[in-house]
């Protein structure tokens, strides 16, 4: 079995009758009249919109305050000098096999990447500062490598049931790939 979320919580609006019980508010947000509406929402996000949309979180604190969105980018400051102590951005898949990718452009003494993060000890992804490329297998093993991406560069990385391959390239075209599971 591949369960990896932990426990999961689902808040809904309640109110409390006149006999003291309580009982769902469905008036606060009222429930789809269509059946056929599929379970989940789009993780999908372009970032046309100033505000992080739901499937959005963080690890540890709150630094909603310390995002910038604007003309289709995100900008946060980073933080840390690892991914098991850095500012995360993070979201829940909810399908053991999915695909994600991220255009990365890396500020001047910065780190910045794209990863698989479940805790400060059972990570993967890669990171980069510009001139190198970091493949993180756990807290304890990565791998470094020269860069020829530059500060602007896509990261893919694909969990097919944990398995993992993981990809760059400079265009989103040609895709090298990095390592697979």
């Amino acid at each position: 079995s591949m369960h990896t979320l932990g426990r999961q919580t689902l808040l809904e609006p309640m109110k409390y009758t006149a006999d003291g019980w309580f009982a769902p508010a469905p008036e606060a947000r009222p429930l789809p009249d269509d059946a056929s509406i599929m379970h989940g929402f789009d993780l999908n996000d372009d970032f046309s919109v100033p505000a992080l949309d739901l499937q959005w979180t963080f690890w540890k604190e709150n630094a909603t305050s310390k995002v910038s969105i604007a003309d289709g980018a995100l900008t946060m400051p980073g933080k840390g000098s690892t991914p098991a102590d850095a500012r995360l951005l993070l979201m829940t898949p909810e399908d053991p096999y999915y695909e994600t990718q991220v255009a990365v452009q890396v500020g001047r003494g910065n780190v910045a990447g794209l990863m698989l993060y479940y805790s400060e000890k059972a990570f993967a992804g890669i990171t980069s500062d510009g001139k190198i490329l970091t493949v993180h297998y756990d807290d304890k093993h990565s791998e470094s490598i020269p860069s020829k991406m530059g500060c602007r560069f896509m990261i893919r990385l694909t969990n097919r049931a944990n398995r993992l391959t993981m990809q760059v390239s400079r265009d989103g075209e040609q895709w090298t790939t990095l390592a697979r599971d």
